[in-house]
């Protein structure tokens, strides 16, 4: 991991699981790391303890389904970072999961159908728009999208399927208009993690 010493980073979704972990292992490799999430409390910790490790990271509030939100977060990794090497967009979730509900697709409120496609799509998306000028300026950059083996097979929770397949068409998208400005964007589909 010796590429990313003195790199720029930001990580959506890193209260928590794999953005948490990815934020930590990139700060101990060098990388100057941006925390979002909506959790204040839990990515300042982070940071803090990243802090305390030598590194450097900065814990920063965005909700992923507010675009203008996500462009301060992007403009910031600017100002304090000189740059945005990486994006990588770990937010997301399966609203059943989230929110503890156990309601099958035919009843399940609208409103979780909503936050499962606008945090685990809508947020990569605005996300990957925030970032792109930055890059262009840069002249590179790599976006890491996380999606999910639900996306390929599909799961009960049918709007958490639907975006992280979404996920895929993204990444394919974000690589084609990236490529002429040396902007590399890809998925990975992992399978169960804890």
């Amino acid at each position: 991991m010796n590429s990313f010493k003195g790199k720029a980073a930001i990580v959506s979704g890193a209260a928590l699981g794999m953005g948490n972990l990815i934020s930590r292992r990139l700060a101990q490799a060098g990388a100057r790391v941006l925390l979002t999430d909506i959790d204040e409390d839990k990515i300042t910790q982070t940071a803090r303890e990243i802090q305390a490790q030598g590194g450097v990271a900065v814990a920063m509030p965005v909700d992923v389904r507010r675009y203008e939100g996500v462009e301060r977060a992007a403009a910031r990794a600017r100002k304090e970072f000189g740059a945005i090497d990486f994006l990588l967009n770990f937010s997301g979730g399966s609203p059943s999961r989230v929110f503890g509900r156990t309601e099958p697709f035919a009843q399940r409120d609208p409103a979780l159908l909503e936050w499962g496609i606008d945090v685990n799509l809508r947020g990569p998306l605005f996300f990957g728009r925030a970032v792109f000028p930055h890059m262009i300026d840069n002249k590179g950059g790599v976006i890491v999208n996380i999606g999910s083996v639900d996306g390929v097979t599909g799961c009960g929770a049918v709007e958490y399927s639907a975006a992280k397949r979404g996920m895929e068409g993204l990444t394919k998208s974000l690589a084609i208009v990236g490529a002429p400005h040396g902007i590399r964007a890809v998925c990975v589909i992992p399978g169960p993690v804890l």
